[in-house]
């Protein structure tokens, strides 16, 4: 006796992972898998939308690129002023070089702004920036954010996103 697709499409699919292809061979297995591919649309009818999936990967790229923010720069003597620690902005500035954080320059078109801002800062040689920095650490960090500045106009921005906040609400 052999059974027909509609009576496998029938069983639930903990029947048929557990009890049905642990005991199958090689070649049974890969046929049973074609009869099953078709049906993917019937046992997954919760698809997760794509623009969630983007928003999710900016979250989590941002989550990443605050903690290596935070290491770049450090409070001044002077209430609500910051200065850059040079070895912190060679990090940032190599890791977001790195291809790692494009989805957040791409999709989010604040930030793009923001980053091509702090790179004109970053090139620019008489920048206010650069007032504790030696003359090494400031040759270095330039290289690097005239490297990130070629990079910044291959992005073409399709749309404008905001990042997934952790409790499910834009960070509007």
């Amino acid at each position: 006796m052999t059974l027909n697709k509609a009576s496998l499409r029938d069983l639930p699919m903990d029947v048929i992972q557990f009890e049905i292809f642990p005991y199958l061979d090689g070649i049974s297995s890969l046929h049973a898998n074609d009869i099953f591919r078709g049906d993917l649309d019937y046992r997954c009818p919760n698809k997760i939308p794509k623009d969630v999936i983007l928003k999710h990967q900016m979250f989590i790229a941002i989550k990443m690129l605050k903690d290596i923010l935070d290491n770049a720069y450090r409070l001044s003597s002077t209430p609500y002023r910051y200065t850059i620690k040079p070895i912190g902005v060679i990090k940032l500035l190599k890791s977001l070089l790195s291809g790692n954080y494009d989805i957040i320059a791409e999709y989010n078109y604040n930030f793009h702004q923001m980053l091509i801002n702090k790179v004109n800062e970053f090139i620019n040689p008489y920048s206010h920036q650069y007032t504790k920095v030696s003359k090494g650490w400031k040759k270095g960090i330039m290289m690097l954010a005239q490297r990130l500045h070629s990079k910044i106009p291959n992005y073409k921005r399709q749309i404008d996103a905001e990042p997934i906040s952790y409790y499910g609400k834009n960070t509007n």
